[in-house]
């Protein structure tokens, strides 16, 4: 590795968790050189990690303990979710926060509010996926810290290979949907607006999750098994993208 240039660690609790943070992450320190990550929780990662290999920590003692030793070889600590967030409050202008949810079950509980207050204005800066997130956060912490939207993103799709050359008729087209079956994330309208789309149209699901039982329930119960796709836990989603006419993000939050 080059000493020359800055290097960053992504901390993060696990990566075993099929979740849109952890893909962010693995894909920073896959396609990005000088980034690293540490772990402190879970098994192996979920994700393809080509040849990087990942710091594991014993538990989030030890996490926070190697950051301090690290400060003299890392110039930025980027923080994903929650309690790795609260490093900052040690890690001060060495750190970024970065702010993936327009909702977490922390607001719902003042006592939080100044704690975060705080860590968010002890950071260098902080990062939301989106103007929501951006504007959720502000809500919660006020607008004092600094604060980035960096859209989520994907490899440059003419750099990845569709795993299937798309050559499909103009009447038929392929959507696609990747994000896991839980609460938030809203599937099942996407299922169902599949009756008032031409025949020709169909989707895919990237993803597993509590729900995702039930969502195969209604596609059996509205006859739209030919047309709909449940692809399970795809630990590499970029050829997806790539061959995919539309891709699709309905949630709650």
């Amino acid at each position: 590795m080059d000493s020359t240039q800055p290097r960053v660690l992504h901390v993060i609790k696990r990566l075993d968790f099929v979740g849109g943070a952890e893909r962010i992450v693995v894909e920073l320190v896959r396609k990005v050189p000088h980034h690293d990550v540490l772990v402190y929780g879970g098994g192996d990662s979920f994700f393809d990690m080509g040849t990087r290999e990942v710091m594991r920590a014993r538990n989030i003692l030890h996490a926070l303990w190697l950051c301090i030793a690290l400060r003299g070889q890392y110039k930025t600590f980027h923080l994903h979710l929650f309690p790795s967030i609260y490093f900052a409050f040690i890690l001060g202008k060495n750190s970024i926060i970065h702010e993936h949810n327009t909702h977490n079950a922390r607001r719902e509980h003042a006592i939080f509010r100044p704690v975060e207050w705080l860590i968010y204005r002890r950071a260098r800066a902080a990062i939301a996926i989106s103007e929501a997130t951006k504007s959720a956060l502000q809500s919660w912490v006020g607008k004092g810290p600094k604060i980035h939207t960096l859209l989520n993103f994907v490899p440059p799709i003419s750099k990845v290979p569709a795993q299937v050359a798309s050559q499909r008729p103009c009447d038929q087209k392929h959507l696609l949907m990747v994000a896991s079956f839980t609460a938030q994330k809203r599937q099942e309208l996407l299922i169902r607006a599949m009756n008032n789309l031409p025949e020709g149209v169909q989707v895919s699901f990237a993803g597993i999750g509590p729900k995702l039982d039930t969502c195969k329930s209604l596609v059996e119960e509205l006859g739209l098994s030919h047309r709909v796709n449940f692809l399970g836990a795809v630990s590499d989603v970029a050829a997806l993208y790539a061959d995919a006419d539309l891709c699709v993000l309905l949630s709650h939050w």
